[in-house]
């Protein structure tokens, strides 16, 4: 995906259609609109392979605005991201369809566990995007509220359709397994930089 951003953004500056000096923002726009859309295509085929095409949607919805917002582990490498988000994803469409009491109190007691969690330590930062206190309190103050209106929302559609609930739940729970990771990256990272001093 880098050689192909930096490879059009290089064309765009070549042809005029852009000044040099903003080749670098317009080769990260473009590299994180390809990393999306492929895998928002190759989520969307798994949806297809597995006929669960609109819980697939839901998921997408649901993880999307919630992760970008708060937060949590970045893999070092694309296919790595692409193998956890599709780990992610292909687990909860296999859950579609279990609907005993049991398992519906067991994700949403998750659920509730994970937007509490998501709420007190939204958003986190990356070693490569540190956010400023402005940045953390207006982005942490949206993913709260997107946290919050996903849990409800899987309440509500208890009424309607259990596994749009799983969906909705899943998303959030993944979220926070993403900001475990997180936790867990970043006390690694620091326990090797403090054998280095």
């Amino acid at each position: 995906m880098e050689k192909l951003s930096r490879k059009v953004t290089r064309s765009l500056v070549e042809n005029g259609n852009i000044s040099k000096e903003y080749e670098a923002v317009y080769q990260y726009a473009l590299q994180s609109v390809l990393i999306l859309g492929v895998n928002i295509l190759l989520s969307l085929l798994i949806g297809i392979l597995l006929d669960r095409v609109v819980y697939c949607i839901v998921f997408l919805c649901a993880i999307i605005p919630l992760r970008s917002n708060a937060g949590g582990y970045h893999a070092s490498k694309l296919l790595v991201c692409y193998i956890l988000s599709f780990i992610s994803l292909i687990s909860t469409l296999l859950l579609v369809g279990k609907t005993d009491l049991f398992w519906i109190i067991a994700l949403a007691a998750v659920a509730v566990a994970s937007t509490v969690f998501i709420y007190v330590y939204a958003p986190l930062d990356t070693k490569n995007r540190r956010l400023d206190d402005e940045e953390k309190k207006r982005i942490g103050s949206k993913a709260r509220r997107i946290v919050i209106t996903e849990l409800l929302a899987g309440f509500l559609f208890l009424m309607v359709d259990v596994s749009v609930s799983c969906m909705i739940w899943g998303a959030v729970s993944w979220c926070a397994v993403g900001f475990i990771a997180w936790f867990i990256e970043r006390t690694v990272r620091n326990d090797g930089e403090d054998e280095k001093e």
